[in-house]
Protein backbone atom coordinates (compact mmCIF):
# COMPACT_ATOMS: atom_id res chain seq x y z
CA UNK A 1 0.00 0.00 0.00
CA UNK A 2 3.17 2.16 0.17
CA UNK A 3 2.38 3.56 -3.67
CA UNK A 4 -1.13 4.68 -2.65
CA UNK A 5 0.34 6.35 0.40
CA UNK A 6 2.43 8.48 -2.45
CA UNK A 7 -0.02 9.26 -4.55
CA UNK A 8 -2.24 10.48 -1.09
CA UNK A 9 0.53 12.78 -0.60
CA UNK A 10 0.60 14.15 -3.92
CA UNK A 11 -2.72 14.54 -4.37
CA UNK A 12 -2.30 17.15 -1.44
CA UNK A 13 -0.60 19.59 -3.36
CA UNK A 14 -1.36 22.82 -3.70
CA UNK A 15 1.06 24.24 -6.76
CA UNK A 16 -0.49 23.50 -10.12
CA UNK A 17 2.87 22.33 -11.71
CA UNK A 18 2.50 21.34 -16.16
CA UNK A 19 -0.65 19.69 -17.05
CA UNK A 20 -1.07 18.60 -20.91
CA UNK A 21 -4.96 19.23 -21.33
CA UNK A 22 -7.60 21.13 -19.22
CA UNK A 23 -10.52 18.73 -19.19
CA UNK A 24 -12.64 21.43 -17.57
CA UNK A 25 -12.31 23.32 -20.71
CA UNK A 26 -15.28 21.24 -23.11
CA UNK A 27 -14.36 17.25 -23.13
CA UNK A 28 -14.98 14.56 -21.54
CA UNK A 29 -11.48 13.30 -21.09
CA UNK A 30 -11.40 9.48 -20.30
CA UNK A 31 -13.88 9.64 -17.00
CA UNK A 32 -17.68 7.81 -17.54
CA UNK A 33 -20.25 10.36 -19.13
CA UNK A 34 -23.69 10.87 -17.68
CA UNK A 35 -26.39 11.00 -20.13
CA UNK A 36 -26.66 11.18 -23.60
CA UNK A 37 -23.69 11.45 -25.51
CA UNK A 38 -24.96 13.93 -28.34
CA UNK A 39 -26.21 15.98 -25.63
CA UNK A 40 -24.86 19.24 -26.63
CA UNK A 41 -24.09 21.11 -23.53
CA UNK A 42 -21.30 19.31 -21.63
CA UNK A 43 -20.98 20.23 -18.24
CA UNK A 44 -17.40 19.23 -16.02
CA UNK A 45 -17.91 18.57 -12.34
CA UNK A 46 -14.83 18.67 -9.79
CA UNK A 47 -16.10 17.15 -6.69
CA UNK A 48 -14.69 15.95 -3.60
CA UNK A 49 -15.82 12.75 -1.88
CA UNK A 50 -16.32 13.78 1.25
CA UNK A 51 -17.59 16.86 0.35
CA UNK A 52 -21.37 17.62 1.91
CA UNK A 53 -22.64 20.05 -0.94
CA UNK A 54 -21.08 17.38 -3.77
CA UNK A 55 -23.06 14.71 -1.62
CA UNK A 56 -26.38 16.74 -2.74
CA UNK A 57 -26.25 18.22 -5.80
CA UNK A 58 -24.28 15.18 -7.35
CA UNK A 59 -27.07 12.95 -7.40
CA UNK A 60 -28.99 15.11 -8.45
CA UNK A 61 -28.07 16.59 -11.40
CA UNK A 62 -26.77 12.83 -12.55
CA UNK A 63 -30.51 12.27 -12.92
CA UNK A 64 -31.68 15.26 -14.05
CA UNK A 65 -29.70 14.54 -16.95
CA UNK A 66 -30.39 10.98 -17.32
CA UNK A 67 -34.23 10.86 -16.51
CA UNK A 68 -35.17 14.34 -15.90
CA UNK A 69 -35.48 17.99 -17.34
CA UNK A 70 -32.06 17.75 -19.03
CA UNK A 71 -32.27 14.59 -20.77
CA UNK A 72 -30.78 15.00 -24.30
CA UNK A 73 -29.46 18.60 -23.70
CA UNK A 74 -26.80 18.36 -21.40
CA UNK A 75 -24.16 15.43 -20.27
CA UNK A 76 -22.29 15.53 -17.03
CA UNK A 77 -18.60 14.77 -16.35
CA UNK A 78 -17.64 13.64 -12.77
CA UNK A 79 -13.83 14.02 -11.93
CA UNK A 80 -12.92 13.85 -8.56
CA UNK A 81 -10.87 16.31 -7.01
CA UNK A 82 -10.31 15.59 -3.36
CA UNK A 83 -9.60 18.38 -0.71
CA UNK A 84 -6.74 17.77 1.31
CA UNK A 85 -8.40 18.68 4.22
CA UNK A 86 -11.26 16.46 4.07
CA UNK A 87 -10.28 13.31 5.86
CA UNK A 88 -10.44 10.14 3.15
CA UNK A 89 -11.07 12.54 0.21
CA UNK A 90 -7.79 11.35 -1.27
CA UNK A 91 -8.28 7.49 -1.06
CA UNK A 92 -12.42 8.09 -1.94
CA UNK A 93 -10.74 9.44 -5.35
CA UNK A 94 -8.54 6.77 -5.90
CA UNK A 95 -12.18 4.41 -5.14
CA UNK A 96 -14.04 6.38 -7.75
CA UNK A 97 -10.89 6.63 -10.53
CA UNK A 98 -10.70 2.43 -10.12
CA UNK A 99 -14.59 1.89 -10.43
CA UNK A 100 -14.33 3.91 -13.88
CA UNK A 101 -11.84 1.56 -14.93
CA UNK A 102 -13.87 -1.03 -14.48
CA UNK A 103 -16.88 0.47 -15.40
CA UNK A 104 -19.03 1.12 -12.78
CA UNK A 105 -18.45 4.76 -11.81
CA UNK A 106 -21.67 6.83 -11.97
CA UNK A 107 -23.30 3.51 -9.92
CA UNK A 108 -20.06 3.97 -7.30
CA UNK A 109 -20.06 7.78 -6.97
CA UNK A 110 -23.86 7.80 -6.50
CA UNK A 111 -23.67 4.63 -3.84
CA UNK A 112 -20.42 6.80 -1.95
CA UNK A 113 -22.81 10.20 -1.48
CA UNK A 114 -26.13 7.86 -0.23
CA UNK A 115 -24.00 6.47 2.46
CA UNK A 116 -21.76 9.74 2.88
CA UNK A 117 -22.80 9.62 6.67
CA UNK A 118 -21.29 6.13 6.87
CA UNK A 119 -18.09 6.84 5.42
CA UNK A 120 -15.07 5.16 5.86
CA UNK A 121 -11.87 4.06 4.01
CA UNK A 122 -12.01 0.49 5.05
CA UNK A 123 -15.42 0.46 3.17
CA UNK A 124 -14.36 1.38 -0.15
CA UNK A 125 -13.63 -2.31 -1.16
CA UNK A 126 -16.79 -3.45 0.38
CA UNK A 127 -19.06 -0.35 -1.19
CA UNK A 128 -17.47 -1.65 -4.85
CA UNK A 129 -18.79 -5.42 -4.22
CA UNK A 130 -22.35 -3.52 -3.65
CA UNK A 131 -22.08 -2.17 -7.16
CA UNK A 132 -21.03 -5.53 -8.41
CA UNK A 133 -17.37 -5.29 -8.82
CA UNK A 134 -14.61 -7.62 -7.84
CA UNK A 135 -12.85 -6.75 -4.92
CA UNK A 136 -9.28 -8.15 -5.81
CA UNK A 137 -9.54 -6.02 -9.39
CA UNK A 138 -10.81 -3.31 -7.83
CA UNK A 139 -8.26 -3.06 -4.82
CA UNK A 140 -5.11 -4.06 -7.44
CA UNK A 141 -6.41 -1.03 -9.47
CA UNK A 142 -6.59 1.29 -6.34
CA UNK A 143 -2.63 0.48 -6.07
CA UNK A 144 -2.06 0.84 -9.73
CA UNK A 145 0.12 3.65 -11.13
CA UNK A 146 -2.19 4.43 -13.37
CA UNK A 147 -5.22 4.99 -11.52
CA UNK A 148 -2.83 7.11 -9.33
CA UNK A 149 -1.27 9.19 -12.42
CA UNK A 150 -4.96 9.96 -13.00
CA UNK A 151 -5.79 11.02 -10.12
CA UNK A 152 -3.17 13.63 -10.15
CA UNK A 153 -3.48 14.98 -13.32
CA UNK A 154 -6.91 15.58 -12.64
CA UNK A 155 -6.56 17.37 -9.44
CA UNK A 156 -3.65 19.58 -11.71
CA UNK A 157 -6.05 19.92 -14.14
CA UNK A 158 -8.89 20.72 -11.84
CA UNK A 159 -6.20 23.51 -10.30
CA UNK A 160 -5.16 24.84 -13.66
CA UNK A 161 -8.64 25.91 -14.72
CA UNK A 162 -9.55 27.82 -11.36
CA UNK A 163 -10.93 25.50 -9.86
CA UNK A 164 -10.31 26.46 -5.72
CA UNK A 165 -13.67 24.43 -3.85
CA UNK A 166 -16.14 21.89 -4.71
CA UNK A 167 -18.68 21.33 -6.23
CA UNK A 168 -17.07 23.21 -9.14
CA UNK A 169 -19.18 22.83 -12.39
CA UNK A 170 -18.20 24.18 -16.04
CA UNK A 171 -20.69 24.81 -18.97
CA UNK A 172 -19.30 24.21 -22.33
CA UNK A 173 -16.25 25.31 -21.01
CA UNK A 174 -17.25 27.85 -18.84
CA UNK A 175 -16.84 28.39 -15.15
CA UNK A 176 -20.40 28.62 -13.76
CA UNK A 177 -20.24 30.97 -10.99
CA UNK A 178 -24.08 31.27 -9.53
CA UNK A 179 -25.32 29.77 -6.57
CA UNK A 180 -24.63 25.63 -6.21
CA UNK A 181 -28.52 24.98 -6.18
CA UNK A 182 -29.90 22.12 -8.16
CA UNK A 183 -32.29 25.29 -9.80
CA UNK A 184 -30.10 26.97 -10.42
CA UNK A 185 -27.51 25.17 -11.98
CA UNK A 186 -30.21 23.57 -14.25
CA UNK A 187 -31.43 27.13 -15.67
CA UNK A 188 -27.91 28.03 -16.72
CA UNK A 189 -27.63 24.91 -18.37
CA UNK A 190 -31.01 25.31 -20.05
CA UNK A 191 -29.65 28.90 -21.19
CA UNK A 192 -26.59 27.73 -22.57
CA UNK A 193 -28.62 24.74 -24.54
CA UNK A 194 -31.09 27.50 -25.68
CA UNK A 195 -28.08 29.84 -26.60
CA UNK A 196 -26.62 26.47 -28.67
CA UNK A 197 -29.90 25.78 -30.47
CA UNK A 198 -31.01 29.67 -31.50
CA UNK A 199 -33.37 29.85 -29.43
CA UNK A 200 -34.03 32.94 -27.30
Amino acid sequence: MRSIAIVVAILGLSGVGSASSVWAADEPGSWEVAGKSDAPVTVVEYACARCPFCAKITPAMHEAVTTGALVGKAKLVFKPFPLRNHPGAKEAALAFAAAAELGKMWPYVLLTFTRYDSFSVERLSSWAVDVGLDRVAFERLMADKTIQDRLVASKKEGLAAGVDGTPSFFINGQKYTGKNTVAELSAAIEAAYLQGSGTR
